[in-house]
Formats: structure tokens, C-alpha cells, sequence
């Protein structure tokens, strides 16, 4: 039985408007407004292009202008597919089906890739998660096995802008020392957890 967004709810407005805040989250794409799409589960196409403009790799995916492996990826996301395979976060043995919905559990994976972690997901990947500081123990309604709604997504996203970048600074520090987000706009996006972060810099 398919869940419905109402037995799913939603929990993280606040992560959605600080990440929306900071430049990186867009949305729903090709809504005629902004639209955060939060009660709406993601593709693995629609995934990959949230996940890598949420890491700030965006530019960097459509300067490549790769074109993807995987079979019917939309144009609106095909960059962001084929910068993922290209750095080893969509493995070249994958059978990587663009339209399906997104598991929890292969969140945490694709973003262990990304981020260079060498924990193993696959076994205990809300464990593992923890660990890794992209879920934060109270998620106790991240799990595994459930497709993946925006809302889960922006909750996951804005924690990993505090995880080490493939074993360096986290991502925040990253955008704050190239000055694309300031100490400002951390302190305006409304998200507490990111405040507290700043107060300690």
C-alpha cells in the first residue's frame, strides 16, 4: 500500500525557508511559482538535481555538460544525472530508473557518496545516519523502506550543510569562505540549528 502524504505529514518548514534562504533549494520544478512541494515525493531524476543544488554543485553540473548514462532522464534534470555519475555518486553497475521514487534509505546513500563517507549504509542506515550527523536522532519517522518526500529531503539537506566535506570543513564553511552565504543570511533564515552553529564561529 502506497502511504499517503497525510500519514507522512510534514515537519520541516523551517529547514525548507532556511535552505530556500540560502540559495539552495529551488522548489518544485516547473511550478509557475515557487513551490515547495513539501507533501510531494521526489524522483530519483528530481533527487539528484535537489541534492547537488543543495551541496552547491549546481554550476559545476551544468559547466560539465555531460550527457547521462541512464535512459529517459528529463532535460530539467539530465546535467545533474550525469554530473552524479560522473563523480561516483550514481554507481556505473546501477540500474538507475529516473522516474521511480526515491527510498530513504538510498537518500542516505547517495549522499554518503557524495560526501565521500565511508560508512556503509546498507546496513544499518538510520544508525549509520545518526552517526554521520545527516539525521538527527529525533527523526524517528525517517524510515527506510518509505519513499521520500521533499520533506524529508530539505530536513536531510540542511543537516548535511553541517557534515566535514570529504573529510574537510562542512558544507556551510565552504559557502562562507567563498562569501556566498554570510554570517547575515544565517542569522535571517530562521533555522536554529544553523544559528547555533554561527554563534560558535
Amino acid at each position: 500500500k502506497q502511504e499517503s502524504i497525510e500519514e507522512l505529514g510534514t515537519f520541516n518548514t523551517m529547514q525548507e525557508n532556511a535552505l530556500k534562504h540560502l540559495g539552495l533549494y529551488e522548489g518544485v520544478i516547473g511550478a509557475e511559482e515557487y513551490e515547495a512541494g513539501l507533501d510531494k515525493f521526489m524522483t530519483r531524476e528530481e533527487f539528484m538535481r535537489a541534492m547537488l543544488y543543495a551541496a552547491d554543485f549546481d554550476e559545476e553540473a551544468i559547466e560539465a555538460n555531460l550527457t547521462p548514462k541512464a535512459q529517459n532522464v528529463d532535460a530539467a534534470y539530465a546535467p545533474y544525472v550525469a554530473y552524479a555519475e560522473s563523480i561516483g555518486v550514481i554507481l556505473p553497475d546501477e540500474n538507475f530508473d529516473p522516474k521511480s521514487n526515491l527510498k530513504q534509505k538510498e537518500l542516505l546513500a547517495y549522499y554518503g557518496r557524495l560526501f565521500g563517507l565511508k560508512e556503509d549504509f546498507s546496513v544499518n542506515p538510520y544508525q549509520t545516519g545518526c552517526d554521520t550527523g545527516l539525521i538527527q536522532r529525533n527523526e524517528a519517522f525517517f524510515q527506510m523502506e518509505k519513499n521520500v518526500t521533499r520533506d524529508n529531503f530539505v530536513g536531510i539537506a540542511a543537516n548535511a550543510l553541517l557534515v566535514p566535506y570529504k573529510g574537510g570543513p562542512s558544507l556551510l564553511e565552504g559557502l562562507m569562505d567563498e562569501k556566498k552565504v554570510t554570517g547575515q543570511m544565517i542569522f535571517d533564515c530562521g533555522y536554529g540549528k544553523l544559528f547555533d552553529w554561527m554563534i560558535t564561529k
